[in-house]
């Protein structure tokens, strides 16, 4: 680019020169030329009339007085002189023999002389084979009319103009030596800022805004790279603002939990966050964001309900909201295959809200629109929680105090005098009595481990894990012996860990009387020890019953959740053993899961610290 600029300019200049040096040469080439024939044919017409004067003095009459005038005129003067009757009869000529010379009446300046007084003319002379200038004057001798002309060979002329011709030409190209070299300098001072500008917009264009470019002259290049500056620093200003509002809304949208979808007018994606791209089921949302830009909506989420709500948006003027169904591993399934095997667990419940996005000046017109999808799932949770908390508190409880009043009402009414039926009805009010007291005691266990999580106040020591197993067991005994059960303690004697041995020891009751409860007759229960590296400690309780069925493991922690309601009633269970374990290893900083498999039993792992933390 640089050397097509200097390269546009530095010809231009250097053909004007050119052209200005050869016009001149020239028009000094044709002064001098007509100067210098000018100046002969003065020096001619001159020597035609001095010649003419003396002519009386030194010429007879005779032709041999003609000829030997003619000659000594020549070798004084230097010119060829010719004297012609007016007959065209030459009576002398100083070059050649006027006996052979042929009749020159015809010769133009021969016959402008004889009728006008002078002649003149250049042409070439067939007598002596070269171009000639010549001169000619007519005079009276001896009572007739003659011409003496006088001649000189133009190429003496020319010869003459040679050498100056040849300074001229030196001096002009040594003129256009100088000038050439002035030109490079004028056109690198031209193009010498321009190139500084160029530079400073190639910089400016790569984002390198700092650069300062340095111009001199002229004021104009300097007043450009002024503005130049100006626009940079403008424009670096700006583009911090941006950067910095941009970097501001990518870490708030990176922060968001709400999952952030932006789509153009065809329902193609041009911008989502990590939150949304997680609901994809990528792995690594930050390096996945950029592979699905450019995609439709539901060929990325593949949810029939969210590209339906996006179509409305477009539709209307006004923000909308929806509840959407969403699925974790991205498969539209319909309400019937939900209902007959969709785990909650993998059900995800989004509050939708869109709205479409200004594109331009006019109102009408639109970018694009955005969703936001808020994850409802945990309040959809524990709304149900609640609602089957209080229904089954509220079952649980009904049904003892409704049996207790249905048989005080019957003692009351006579059966109280008959000593069986008094008996037998003041059993089972204090069975349903039993239950209830269970109930509560339950229900105020939990309270108070809910206040030790909270405060983090539970006492703790040192304990054998292998004494606090054995201990539950033994608690337990009494109904593993009824269905003959075989309990191995695998446990070694030498893992210790910080606990509240109370406590632990309440959790593998619960756990260790819900694997009788569940196991067949002869049945086995095993309970193992394991510390990792990482300083934890999981305990397993495994059996071999009936099993758990998959879409109730996740609620199996829940209070007065059941697998199975009218057998855990028989068992005597109140529906809070699990609830209990799951607060008493929270209250130890820890954590309970369980695995099961229909018919091949479950196991219940309780991953606790070693060492209070």
């Amino acid at each position: 680019m640089s050397r097509k600029l200097f390269w546009q300019i530095f010809p231009s200049y250097l053909i004007l020169i050119v052209i200005g040096i050869l016009l001149i040469s020239l028009f000094s080439i044709r002064i001098l030329k007509n100067t210098y024939y000018s100046q002969k044919r003065d020096f001619l017409e001159k020597t035609v009339i001095s010649l003419i004067n003396i002519i009386p003095e030194k010429v007879s009459g005779d032709q041999e007085s003609f000829q030997d005038f003619c000659e000594t005129a020549s070798r004084n003067t230097g010119i060829r002189i010719t004297i012609i009757r007016s007959d065209g009869l030459v009576l002398g000529d100083s070059d050649q023999n006027p006996e052979l010379m042929d009749n020159h009446n015809e010769r133009e300046e021969i016959s402008e002389a004889f009728q006008y007084g002078t002649g003149y003319s250049e042409r070439y002379s067939t007598t002596l084979a070269k171009n000639m200038m010549y001169t000619s004057s007519s005079f009276m001798i001896s009572g007739e009319k003659a011409v003496l002309r006088c001649a000189a060979p133009i190429e003496m002329i020319e010869i003459g103009l040679f050498g100056i011709y040849r300074r001229i030409i030196l001096v002009s190209v040594l003129f256009l030596c100088i000038l050439s070299v002035i030109t490079v300098f004028i056109a690198r001072s031209l193009t010498r800022p321009i190139l500084q500008l160029q530079t400073a917009a190639n910089r400016y264009k790569t984002g390198d805004l700092s650069y300062i470019p340095y111009v001199d002259k002229p004021a104009e290049a300097q007043s450009l790279a002024v503005s130049l500056r100006s626009m940079a620093e403008e424009l670096n200003q700006r583009l911090e603002v941006i950067t910095e509002q941009r970097n501001e809304l990518e870490a708030m949208l990176s922060s968001m939990v709400e999952a952030v979808i932006v789509l153009d007018e065809t329902l193609k994606i041009t911008r989502l966050n990590p939150a949304a791209v997680q609901l994809t089921g990528a792995a690594d949302p930050e390096n996945n964001s950029n592979y699905l830009l450019g995609k439709n909506l539901i060929e990325v989420f593949r949810n029939s309900e969210l590209h339906d709500f996006a179509q409305k948006v477009f539709k209307t003027n006004q923000p909308l909201e929806a509840e959407i169904t969403f699925y974790k591993f991205s498969l539209s399934i319909s309400g019937s295959e939900q209902a007959n095997g969709v785990p909650e667990n993998e059900i995800l419940y989004l509050q939708a809200h869109g709205i479409k996005l200004p594109g331009g000046s006019r109102d009408n017109e639109t970018r694009g629109i955005l969703l936001v999808l808020n994850d409802i799932t945990q309040l959809k949770y524990l709304e149900k929680i609640r609602k089957d908390f209080v229904a089954n508190v509220s079952h649980e409880l009904k049904t003892p105090i409704t049996s207790i009043k249905g048989f005080v009402e019957t003692l009351q009414q006579g059966a109280i005098y008959q000593k069986n039926k008094a008996d037998h009805f003041l059993s089972i009010i204090n069975r349903h009595t039993d239950r209830l007291s269970f109930i509560i005691e339950d229900l105020l266990s939990l309270s108070r481990l809910e206040q030790q999580n909270r405060k983090k106040s539970i006492e703790r020591s040192l304990s054998c894990m292998r004494g606090i197993i054995a201990g539950a067991v033994s608690i337990c005994s009494e109904k593993i012996e009824s269905k003959k059960i075989q309990v191995k303690n695998n446990c070694n004697k030498e893992v210790y860990a910080e606990v509240n041995s109370l406590l632990l020891e309440q959790a593998f009751v619960n756990l260790i009387d819900n694997a009788v409860k569940y196991s067949e007759m002869n049945g086995e229960i095993i309970i193992s020890c394991e510390a990792s590296p990482d300083n934890l400690l999981s305990i397993r309780i495994r059996d071999f019953g009936k099993g758990i069925p998959r879409e109730d493991l996740s609620r199996i922690f829940e209070r007065f959740y059941r697998v199975d309601k009218a057998r855990s009633r028989e068992l005597g269970g109140t529906g809070l053993g699990l609830s209990i374990v799951k607060h008493i290893v929270l209250a130890h900083e820890g954590s309970v899961n369980a695995e099961s498999e229909l018919g091949k039993g479950s196991t219940f792992t309780l991953t606790i610290p070693l060492k209070k933390t």
